[in-house]
C-alpha cells in the first residue's frame, strides 16, 4: 500500500498517520519474500477518505485502513514487477533504486519526528535522539519545519506539548546552523542559562539512570532493579530540587513509577506498586493547570490502583490493604475535576467489589454498583463519541456487581437490569476476544438464573443460545473451552428438568463429561463439574420419556453409569460441601428405579435409607425435595405389598400428603402422587377417598403430565370395574379416552421421538383391556371403550389422511404451545382457562377423525 507524499501533505495536515513506514532502506531483502506472498494495494489518500465517508468510519482507526486495501480497494500491483519496469510510483527508476516494497503509509519525516519529541521530550533521552537525528538527516530542512508548523497546530490545546515543541525546535535550529554534534554538545550549556553546575548535576543522575536501566533489562534479578529504583529515585528528587520546568519534573517522577512497575514485574513484591503510585501521584502534582498529560497521568493511575486492587484480593496476608486502595482511590476522586473523574471512579469501583468478594459486605457492594452506574451514564452522556470496548466492559461489570446483589438478596428490578446491562454490552463488544465472550457467558448465566427465580422457559431458551454462541467461537481451544462446555451443559440440563426434553438431557450428560475430561485433577473446580456431571445422568437415568430401543440406552445401563458417576462425585466432593447434600437423594432415586426395574429387596431398603437420610439434610427450598418425597412414599408403598408394614403404610399416606401440600403448579408429577395416595387409601380401606383421589389424579387435565394422568385412569378402571361400579368404570374410561387423544396428537405431531416416548402407554391400554375383559360382579364388559382407547394409541393416529391429519396437527400445534406458555404462567387462571379451550377444540377434531368425517 502507498502513501503519496503530496497527498499527505495536503489532506493530513500533518498528522501522524497509525501505521508503519517501511521503505527500501535496509528492508527490501526481508520484505521482498513477505511480498511476492500477499496481494499489494495502492492507497490514495483521496479514494480512502471518500470510502470513509460513504462508511461512516473513522479515517484514523488502522482496521478501517487495512479494511480498505482488503476490499474497497480496486488497484492491485503484481509482485514482483519484472526487472526493467519502472517503480510503481511513477517516478521512472526501477522501484529497487525508488522506492523499494511498496508498503509505505507514513512519510518517513513523520514518523521521526514524532519519535524523536517523544525521545527528547518525553524520555528526556538526549543520547537516543541525537543518533537519531545523525541517521535520518531529513529531519532538518525546510519540509520538516512545515510538519513541525502543523504539529505545533495539532497541540495547541496542551501546553506542555507547546513547550516541548518549543525545545526541539530551537534544538534542530541550532544543529542546521552549527551541526548536530556541536548543537548537542552545547545542549548543556544551552539549558543551563547562566548556571553552568546546574545541568551538570542534572546529566550525571540522567546518566546514571539510563545506565542502571540497561544493566536491570539486560540482567533482570531483584538487585539490578533494587538499583535502578534508588537511580531513578536520585534523578526525579534532582529535577525537583533544581526547580525544572512541570514537564520535566512530573517526567522525572513518571520514570520513577516505571522503574518500581518493573520491579514488581521481576520481584512481585507489593510493595513497589505501592511505591509506584505514590510517584504517580506527585507527577501529577508537579503539572500546573489542566493539560492533556494530566489526563494521561490518571489515566495511568486509576490503571495502577485497579491493579493493585487485584493483587491485594488474591493475597489472605493483603486484605488490609483493599481498605488503603479504597481511601487512595477515594482522595484522588475528591482531588480531580468533574470531567476526569472515570479512572478513579473505576478504580474505586473495582476496590468496592474486590472487598465484597473478600467480606461478603452489602455496603461495598451497594457503593460499587452506584459507582458503575455512573460511569456507564458519564460515557453514554460524555461530549465525544463512546468507545465500545470500555463501555461494554463497564456495562459487564456493572451486570455482574447487580448479579452479585440478587444472589444476596433477590429481587427482580437488579436481575432485570442486570440482563439489560449484559445485553448491552455484548451487543457493543461482538464476538473477538475472551472477554467478550465472557461478556455473553455472563448473560446466560444471568438469565438461567432468573428463570430459577421466575420460571420463564423463555429465559431459559435464551441462555442457551448465548452458551451455544460462546461454544461455537470457542471451540478451537483454550483455557476456557472447559467453562463453556460446563455452563451450556448446565443450561440444557436445567431446561430438561423443565421440559422434560430427551435431546436436552442427552446434550447435557455429552457436553458436562467433555468438561470433566478438561479438567485436571487438581483444579477445585472438578467437584463442582463432576456434580454436575452426576446430576446429568441420574436426570438420564430417571428420565420418564427414555427410548429402550438403543443398546447404550437401555434402562439398566443408565441406572449403572448414573450410580458410577455418583461414586466419582463422592469421592472428590467435600464432607461439608453444600453438593455433598445430593448424594442420598441420588442413591435413593436410582435405587428405588432399580428396585422397580429388577425388584431386589436390598434395593428397595436401601432406597428408603437413604430416602429418609436425604429429607435430614435437603431443605425445603431444593427443587429435588418433592421428587424425593414422591420416590421415597412409593417405595414405602411397595415395601407395605411386599413386607406388609402397617407402619410402611402409614408413613407413604404422610409423604404423598405432605407432597401435594407442595403447590400443584409448580409439581408436573401431581397425578403420580394422587395415584400413590390412592393406592395408600385403598390398602388402608378409605374406599370413597380412593375414589375421589383417582378422580382427581384423572380429570385435571390442566395438571400434570399425560403418562401419568393416563395410568391413574386405567389403574382406577380396574379397579372399579372389579368391585362392580360400572358408572365410576364408565367415568374413568372416559377421561382415558380424553388423555388418550391428546397423546395421539402429540405422537402426530412430535413424529418418531414422540412416539418412542409415549410407547409404554399402549402397553399400559393392552393389560388394562385383558384386565377390563374379566368377568364383573356388575356384568358390565367395557372391552370395546378400552380397544377405541387403545387404537388412539396405537398406529391409527400416524397413519390419518392427509387434509384431515393436517388440520389435527395444526391444532395440536395450538396445543403444543398453549402448553408450553401455561409452563410460564403456571396455576394462573388466564392459563387454565387457554389450556381447557385448545383441549376442547382438539377434542372435537379428534372426534370427527375418529367418525371418518371432515373436522
Amino acid at each position: 500500500m502507498r502513501r503519496l507524499w503530496s497527498d499527505f501533505d495536503t489532506d493530513w495536515q500533518g498528522f501522524d498517520f497509525p501505521a508503519y513506514s517501511l521503505r527500501h532502506e535496509g528492508f527490501l531483502r526481508e520484505l521482498a519474500p513477505v511480498a511476492e506472498q500477499c496481494q499489494i494495494a495502492v492507497v490514495t489518500v483521496d479514494a480512502y477518505l471518500e470510502w470513509c465517508a460513504s462508511e461512516g468510519l473513522d479515517p484514523w482507526d488502522r482496521d478501517h485502513v487495512i479494511g480498505y486495501a482488503g476490499e474497497g480497494c480496486e488497484t492491485f500491483l503484481d509482485w514482483p514487477p519484472p526487472p526493467g519496469d519502472p517503480c510503481w510510483c511513477g517516478n521512472g527508476p526501477r522501484y529497487a533504486d525508488c522506492c523499494g516494497v511498496p508498503m509505505a503509509l507514513t512519510p518517513l519525516r513523520e514518523q521521526y519526528l514524532n519519535q524523536l519529541l517523544h525521545t527528547f521530550a518525553a524520555e528526556r533521552s538526549w543520547r537516543t535522539s541525537r543518533q537519531l537525528i545523525l541517521e535520518k538527516p531529513e529531519l532538518l530542512g525546510t519540509e520538516a519545519r512545515e510538519v513541525r508548523a502543523r504539529m505545533r497546530r495539532q497541540h495547541a490545546p496542551d501546553p506542555s506539548a507547546l513547550s516541548a515543541l518549543d525545545e526541539l525546535d530551537g534544538l534542530l535550529d541550532r544543529c542546521e546552523k552549527v551541526g548536530i554534534e556541536q548543537a548537542y554538545d552545547e545542549l548543556l550549556d544551552w539549558k543551563a542559562s547562566d548556571r553552568r553546575e546546574v545541568p551538570k548535576e542534572l546529566a550525571r543522575a540522567v546518566r546514571a539512570a539510563e545506565k542502571s536501566a540497561a544493566r536491570a533489562k539486560q540482567k533482570a534479578t531483584e538487585q539490578t532493579w533494587a538499583a535502578c529504583v534508588a537511580a531513578r529515585q536520585d534523578l526525579a528528587e534532582t529535577i525537583t530540587r533544581l526547580a525544572r520546568p512541570p514537564g520535566e519534573r512530573s517526567y522525572g517522577w513518571r520514570g520513577l513509577c516505571w522503574a518500581h512497575m518493573s520491579a514488581f514485574q521481576a520481584t512481585h513484591r507489593f510493595a513497589h506498586l505501592e511505591a509506584a503510585a505514590d510517584a504517580l501521584r506527585t507527577a501529577l502534582r508537579a503539572l500546573d493547570g489542566e493539560t492533556a498529560l494530566q489526563h494521561e497521568i490518571r489515566e495511568e493511575h486509576g490503571a495502577l490502583l485497579r491493579l493493585m486492587s487485584r493483587q491485594a484480593g488474591l493475597a489472605d496476608t493483603l486484605a488490609d490493604t483493599l481498605d488503603h486502595v479504597v481511601r487512595l482511590a477515594q482522595s484522588e476522586l475528591d482531588a480531580c475535576p468533574e470531567h476526569d473523574r472515570a479512572p478513579y471512579l473505576e478504580a474505586l469501583a473495582d476496590t468496592l467489589q474486590a472487598t465484597f468478594v473478600r467480606r461478603r459486605s452489602r455496603s461495598d457492594l451497594d457503593r460499587a454498583i452506584e459507582l458503575r452506574r455512573l460511569l456507564c451514564a458519564a460515557r453514554e452522556a460524555g461530549p465525544g463519541p463512546t468507545e465500545p470496548t470500555a463501555h461494554a466492559h463497564q456495562l459487564g461489570e456493572l451486570g455482574m456487581a447487580l448479579r452479585d446483589r440478587v444472589m444476596i438478596s433477590p429481587n427482580a428490578h437488579d436481575l432485570n437490569e442486570a440482563i439489560r446491562a449484559l445485553e448491552e454490552a455484548t451487543d457493543l463488544a461482538g464476538l473477538e476476544s475472551q472477554n467478550e465472550l465472557a461478556l455473553l457467558s455472563n448473560l446466560g448465566s444471568c438469565l438461567r438464573l432468573r428463570y430459577e427465580f421466575y420460571g420463564r422457559t423463555g429465559d431459559l431458551d435464551r441462555a442457551v443460545a448465548a452458551h451455544e454462541k460462546v461454544l461455537a467461537v470457542g471451540s478451537a481451544g483454550g483455557e476456557h473451552l472447559a467453562y463453556a462446555l460446563n455452563n451450556l451443559g448446565v443450561a440444557h440440563l436445567t431446561r430438561h428438568g423443565r421440559t422434560s426434553d430427551e435431546a436436552d438431557v442427552r446434550r447435557a450428560v455429552e457436553l458436562l463429561g467433555r468438561a470433566v475430561e478438561r479438567t485436571p485433577p487438581d483444579d477445585p473446580v472438578l467437584s463442582e463439574r463432576l456434580h454436575h456431571l452426576a446430576s446429568a445422568k441420574v436426570a438420564y437415568a430417571l428420565d420418564e420419556g427414555r427410548t429402550t430401543d438403543k443398546p447404550d440406552a437401555e434402562p439398566a445401563s443408565r441406572l449403572s453409569a448414573a450410580l458410577e458417576a455418583v461414586r466419582e462425585f463422592a469421592a472428590t466432593a467435600p464432607a461439608d460441601s453444600v453438593y455433598a447434600r445430593f448424594l442420598p437423594v441420588w442413591r435413593s432415586l436410582l435405587l428405588a428405579e432399580r428396585w422397580r426395574i429388577a425388584g431386589d429387596p436390598v434395593d428397595n431398603d436401601t432406597a428408603i435409607a437413604e430416602g429418609e437420610k436425604a429429607l435430614g439434610v435437603l431443605g425445603a427450598q431444593y427443587v429435588q425435595r418433592p421428587r424425593l418425597v414422591d420416590s421415597l412414599a412409593h417405595s414405602m408403598l411397595a415395601r407395605h405389598r411386599r413386607l406388609g408394614s402397617d407402619d410402611d403404610l402409614e408413613r407413604a399416606a404422610e409423604l404423598f400428603e405432605f407432597a401435594l401440600a407442595v403447590p400443584r403448579a409448580q409439581w408436573p408429577a401431581l397425578p403420580a402422587q394422587l395415584r400413590g395416595l390412592a393406592q395408600v387409601l385403598l390398602a388402608s380401606g378409605e374406599t370413597g377417598r380412593a375414589t375421589e383421589t383417582y378422580r382427581l389424579a384423572s380429570g385435571h387435565a390442566e395438571q400434570g403430565d399425560l403418562r401419568s394422568r393416563f395410568a391413574a385412569a386405567c389403574e382406577w378402571a380396574v379397579w372399579a370395574h372389579g368391585r362392580g361400579a360400572a358408572d365410576e368404570t364408565a367415568e374413568a374410561l372416559a377421561f382415558a379416552r380424553t388423555t388418550a387423544r391428546l397423546v395421539a396428537r402429540v405422537r402426530l405431531a412430535g413424529g418418531a421421538e414422540a412416539a418412542r416416548r409415549f410407547r409404554s402407554l399402549a402397553h399400559l391400554a393392552a393389560r388394562t383391556r385383558d384386565e377390563l375383559a374379566r368377568p364383573s360382579p356388575g356384568g358390565s364388559t367395557p372391552v370395546a371403550d378400552m380397544d377405541t382407547i387403545r387404537d388412539l394409541l396405537g398406529t391409527a393416529a400416524r397413519e390419518l389422511p392427509g387434509p384431515r391429519a393436517a388440520q389435527g396437527a395444526a391444532a395440536a400445534e395450538r396445543l403444543l404451545r398453549l402448553e408450553k406458555s401455561s409452563l410460564d404462567t403456571a396455576g394462573s387462571g388466564s392459563g387454565r382457562g387457554a389450556l381447557r379451550a385448545a383441549w376442547a377444540e382438539l377434542d372435537r377434531v379428534l372426534e370427527d377423525l375418529e367418525n371418518g368425517g371432515k373436522p
